[in-house]
């Protein structure tokens, strides 16, 4: 498995823009045969701890508004991991959504949170013990390459593979 890391410059507040880079970032991706993409932690919406930012920004898996986002990264060939800021009812949470052709297959909740991430809810501690290969070397190389902290395993779709 060939594994990318995109370290690019800090988009704060414009999806539209993020969703090019993305686009763009899995192209040369897929050029160059990389199965699984990673972007930082809160990539989509950029990493910006008021309020305002991520009640402002904030998407919820399985809405419109998300599917929207996930309808412009259809097609694109490696495997994404992309960083974002996640609502579920009325909590906020620091999310790597693991995004296959425009499909969400996992979500990973960040269980670690530093002291200045207070406004994210921390995932219930029976999540972060994932007992799947592939969601074991998805964990593994977040925690390698991008986050530097532990990132809680919720699911991949049950009989998912990634691309040999």
């Amino acid at each position: 498995m060939r594994i990318g890391v995109c370290q690019t410059s800090e988009i704060l507040g414009d999806v539209d823009a993020a969703v090019k880079v993305v686009q763009r970032f899995a192209e040369h991706a897929a050029a160059a045969e990389v199965d699984l993409l990673l972007f930082s932690e809160c990539f989509l919406q950029g990493y910006l701890l008021t309020e305002g930012h991520v009640h402002g920004q904030a998407f919820e898996i399985g809405s419109a508004d998300f599917d929207t986002v996930l309808a412009r990264l259809e097609g694109l060939l490696p495997v994404l991991v992309l960083g974002m800021i996640e609502r579920s009812g009325h909590r906020y949470y620091n999310t790597a959504a693991v995004i296959d052709s425009g499909r969400v297959i996992g979500r990973y909740r960040k269980t670690f949170l530093t002291s200045g991430e207070s406004i994210f809810q921390r995932p219930p501690r029976w999540i972060a013990a994932p007992k799947m290969a592939a969601a074991k070397v998805v964990e593994r190389s977040i925690f390698a390459a991008i986050y530097r902290s532990t990132v809680a395993v919720r699911s991949i779709a049950p009989g998912h593979r990634l691309r040999p």
